[in-house]
C-alpha cells in the first residue's frame, strides 16, 4: 500500500523535496518523539509491556499488541503512519553480540 508523503515528489523516477520547511519540521518533531521514548522508556514498558506503542508529538497516541493493530489505531485517528515514532516494548530483548 503506498503512502502519500507530502515533503516529496517523483521527478524522473526519483524523490524531490518540495516542501524542505515542512520537511525540517517534521524531522524536529520526530526527534522529540524519539527523544520522548527514550526518556520515557521504562515507565512505558511497565505500563505496556510488551506491546506496541505509537508516540505523536510526545505522546502515546495508541497501544497494540501487533504492529498492524498499532498503525490501524494511528491512521483510526487520522494520524499517518509516516508521523509517529512507533516502538515494540519487549520486556525480555534479545542480546546484542557484536
Amino acid at each position: 500500500m503506498a503512502h502519500y508523503n507530502p515533503f516529496f515528489r517523483i521527478v524522473d523516477g526519483r524523490p524531490v523535496v518540495t516542501d524542505e520547511e515542512g520537511l525540517r519540521k517534521h524531522r524536529e518533531q520526530s526527534w522529540k518523539d524519539h527523544e520522548f521514548l527514550v526518556a520515557h522508556r521504562e515507565e512505558l514498558l511497565k505500563q505496556y509491556p510488551d506491546k506496541w506503542v505509537a508516540v505523536y508529538r510526545e505522546k502515546v497516541v495508541a497501544v497494540a499488541p501487533t504492529m498492524k493493530g498499532l498503525f490501524r489505531k494511528v491512521e483510526a485517528q487520522g494520524i499517518r503512519r509516516g508521523d509517529v515514532k512507533g516502538e515494540f516494548l519487549d520486556t525480555n530483548p534479545m542480546p546484542w553480540i557484536l
